[in-house]
Parts: structure tokens; C-alpha cells; sequence
């Protein structure tokens, strides 16, 4: 069995009264968690990842979507960006 380190992103975005304040993204940009709230709706979307900047705004699209995926705009600026990494198994004989 092998160890590996996944890297994601946790993505905060300005306090606009939204329902949601932070995004965590994968390496390939998928919206893999969300909070405080709406964690289902946020994590049907991708994140187009060159939009990832501080103070900037994501393009975002539908992943059920097919290419060229129609991207929409987050209305909320980027207030920070942190990054973790997880420890997960797997085997690769499976």
C-alpha cells in the first residue's frame, strides 16, 4: 500500500452576506467542499484555474457540462487563498 499527498486549495472570499465563504478546490479545479453552507450546489462546478487570484473574481462552469464549457462569473472577490495537502492510501493493485 502506498501513502500519497493530495494538494488542494482553500479559497476565501469576501464577507458579502453570501451563504457561502470558502471553496476547497483540487488540483484539477473541481469544488471539492464548501461552508458554511450550500455544499451541494457548489460542488457540481469547476473552477477555471488561471482565474485563481487575490482580490479577483472566479470563472467558474457546471461540470455536467459539455466542452467548451460555458464559464460564469463568482460574484464575490478572493479574499485569500491557503493551501493543505491530505495523506490518503491507496493501492495500486486493486
Amino acid at each position: 500500500m502506498e501513502t500519497k499527498l493530495k494538494k488542494y486549495a482553500r479559497i476565501y472570499f469576501q464577507d458579502n452576506g453570501q451563504d457561502t465563504l470558502w471553496w476547497d478546490i483540487d488540483a484539477f479545479g473541481k469544488v471539492i467542499g464548501c461552508g458554511p453552507f450550500q455544499g451541494r450546489l457548489w460542488k457540481q462546478f469547476g473552477v477555471k484555474l488561471s482565474t485563481v487570484r487575490l482580490g479577483g473574481y472566479l470563472e467558474i462552469f457546471q461540470q455536467n457540462d459539455k466542452p467548451p464549457y460555458p464559464l460564469r462569473v463568482f460574484r464575490h472577490k478572493i479574499k485569500s487563498i491557503g493551501y493543505f495537502q491530505i495523506k490518503s492510501s491507496c493501492d495500486e493493485t486493486l
